[in-house]
């Protein structure tokens, strides 16, 4: 990485948090949020990505807004091979939940550091709540390369054993995972989380492409979160 980069990089998000603070409503119910993300590919072994996030975000009795930042890694073995930068701001209101993402290539020095965006629009609908909980969601997406606006439907099944909680899902995914993993393809997860102390949560999923036969069609992900760092 040039020596330039990690310092617009840093000023960047700086101001984009101070940004998201002053436009967030006065007093309570502010957060600041971080989590760490591995994603490991059975195939090569020695190749996994790590997501690195902060989110600032707000929530009132009508909905909830925020931005988040990530940076992504994807490695082969101990050497970085390619950094990107995510910027998403969100909303989200009952079953509703909207996105824009945008995508910047890293290092900084060069001249054009645009890498994608899309913007996203999903709901989650349940349709079944008993020991089990399906839902349906639809999902809308637009990806700035093509332009095309993209009808997506998928269905999650979960349920809870204890506190810890356990799924399966198809189609169902983070707009980060859909845009830098899964793409237009349908995807199988399985996932199992955890609580954690004070709210924290950890989660293991496997993930697998349909319909795919190459190396990266399948793969772990461990996801760390502290939620509620901060308050302001």
């Amino acid at each position: 990485m040039n020596g330039g980069g990690p310092l617009t990089v840093r000023t960047i998000v700086l101001a984009a948090l101070l940004l998201s603070l002053v436009c967030s409503l006065a007093g309570a119910g502010t957060y600041l949020d971080f989590s760490t993300h591995q994603y490991q590919r059975l195939e090569p072994i020695e190749r996994f990505q790590v997501d690195t996030r902060i989110r600032v975000h707000h929530v009132n009795d009508r909905a909830q807004y925020g931005l988040e930042y990530s940076l992504f890694e994807d490695i082969r073995g101990p050497i970085s091979d390619h950094t990107l930068n995510l910027y998403e701001v969100y909303w989200s209101r009952g079953i509703f939940r909207a996105s824009a993402l945008l995508v910047l290539d890293g290092p900084y020095d060069k001249v054009d550091p645009y890498y994608g965006a899309q913007t996203e629009v999903r709901a989650d609908i349940p349709v079944l709540r008993s020991t089990w909980t399906l839902e349906v969601v639809p999902t809308l997406r637009i990806e700035a390369e093509t332009a095309e606006l993209e009808p997506i439907v998928g269905l999650a099944l979960h349920r809870m054993i204890g506190r810890a909680e356990i799924g399966l899902s198809y189609n169902v995914v983070e707009p980060r995972d859909r845009y830098l993993i899964t793409g237009s393809s349908p995807v199988v997860m399985a996932i199992l989380g955890v609580p954690l102390w004070n709210g924290n949560r950890f989660a293991l999923e496997y993930g697998h492409l349909l319909g795919q036969a190459g190396p990266e069609r399948h793969w772990w992900t461990w996801r760390l979160e502290f939620g509620h760092l901060l308050e302001f």
